[in-house]
């Protein structure tokens, strides 16, 4: 995980920047990386662009990710 573009992110997110928050967050999991909260911040921010594919795309990650609670 790219730790600096992570806390970029939620901080991004806490600010209700969602298009940063969704720039960011991107940028902090590595392919192939298992990313549960990275991908439900993800979603919640695409949702709040009202970008509902990519949302769900986020969500269905972020459940696929079986040590994400």
């Amino acid at each position: 995980m790219n730790q600096q573009a992570y806390e970029s992110g939620k901080l991004a997110y806490q600010g209700g920047d969602w298009l940063g928050a969704v720039t960011r967050l991107s940028e902090a999991k590595l392919p192939g990386e298992p990313g549960g909260e990275i991908d439900h911040l993800l979603g919640n921010a695409f949702m709040k662009l009202g970008q509902f594919d990519s949302a769900a795309n986020s969500y269905r990650a972020a459940l696929a990710d079986a040590s994400y609670g």
